[in-house]
């Protein structure tokens, strides 16, 4: 845009009175710029990529008493992907404007080990697993959210010599709350059944303040990795208020909680 700027500038010191033609010719070149500086769906799928690949995505150990049940797992070498949803451009006599928008996938069974491993960490240090003592519980996570879709709008006005540019980048999360399914076994007999929603707190549009995309993109995946961990502390504390008669637990003390976030 400063380019483009300082060419204007070159042109109407070298022709202090510019045509009309000159005008539109050299504003034209201000919008095309602005259009094709947009982020395009291989950028920001490499964005995504790379900040995906810091999260550590070990394996959860097997554990005899706290089984996690999955689908079938499905056969994808991928932990994220991202799709084009939309993509518009409207290029008027004096008004341009455009919109992307791309939805990123994570992978089901990167997005539940994410959950999984903080779900049982906190269950851990809220008491559940040693107070099992030779009881199975067996959990099922259902509609978890995995993605989020990132879109961008911009505009472009001109009035023979004098013009205006505007841009926004959003972030929506998906709006979903995790449902986890439980199940209490002793021997062959089941002692209890269950199931607690967790409410998603992460849910409203984030509009990007920090200029970057990737800085946006990465503080949104930052924060989706601490929403997740709110989650599966809230879900442990649920689960735990549940199983505290069949596993003999005492209450929860007011303001007691499961630790700090391990991502």
């Amino acid at each position: 845009m400063a380019a483009n700027l300082r060419l204007l500038h070159m042109t109407m010191a070298l022709n202090p009175v510019p045509t009309i033609r000159h005008a539109f010719f050299l504003l034209s070149i201000v919008a095309v710029t602005s259009v094709s500086s947009c982020i395009g769906l291989k950028r920001f799928s490499a964005i995504v990529e790379k900040k995906v690949r810091t999260i550590p995505t070990e394996d959860l150990e097997p554990s005899s008493n706290f089984r996690f049940l999955h689908q079938k797992k499905s056969e994808t070498n991928w932990q994220v992907k991202t799709v084009r949803k939309r993509n518009l451009f409207i290029p008027a006599l004096v008004y341009w404007q455009w919109e992307s928008s791309f939805l990123t996938q994570f992978e089901p069974g990167f997005a539940s080990n994410l959950f999984e491993k903080r779900l049982l960490a906190h269950s851990e240090q809220l008491g559940i697993k040693k107070a099992l003592d030779g009881k199975v519980l067996e959990v099922k996570i259902e509609n978890l959210p995995d993605g989020f879709e990132f879109s961008r709008t911009g505009a472009f006005i001109y009035l023979v010599f004098v013009y205006a540019t505007a841009s926004n980048e959003t972030i929506q999360p998906q709006k979903k709350d995790p449902l986890v399914l439980f199940t209490l076994r002793s021997d062959t007999a089941v002692l209890l059944n269950d199931t607690v929603t967790v409410k998603n707190p992460l849910v409203n549009t984030e509009v990007n303040v920090l200029k970057r995309t990737y800085r946006f993109t990465d503080a949104f995946i930052d924060s989706y990795l601490a929403n997740v961990d709110q989650m599966a502390l809230s879900a442990a504390k649920q689960m735990r208020a549940s199983l505290e008669k069949e596993l003999a637990l005492p209450p929860l003390p007011e303001g007691g909680d499961g630790g700090n976030s391990g991502f």
